[in-house]
């Protein structure tokens, strides 16, 4: 459907050029199908975009993970120091 109002707006402009006359109806059909094609992407984009933002419950808690990864890199560090000779 983008294609085809690209193909309009496509239209619309070579003919005047081919012409070599452009005039003010012409140049706001080419606004008017710009605008259209513009209104078409967004909401095509907005119907398949994942939203951004995370309902209060489901947000990640910080404190948590920053302490799992403390917790698993004095794991390590302590395996490490076992491994070392002596």
């Amino acid at each position: 459907m983008c294609r085809a109002k690209l193909n309009t707006i496509k239209d619309i402009v070579f003919k005047p050029l081919i012409g070599e006359k452009i005039c003010h109806d012409e140049i706001l059909l080419v606004k008017t199908e710009i605008g259209k094609y513009h209104s078409m992407r967004n909401s095509i984009r907005q119907k398949y975009r994942k939203p951004t933002s995370q309902p209060q419950s489901e947000k990640p808690d910080y404190e948590k993970i920053e302490k799992q990864i403390l917790e698993g890199l004095m794991k390590k560090l302590l395996e490490q120091e076992v491994k070392k000779p002596s």
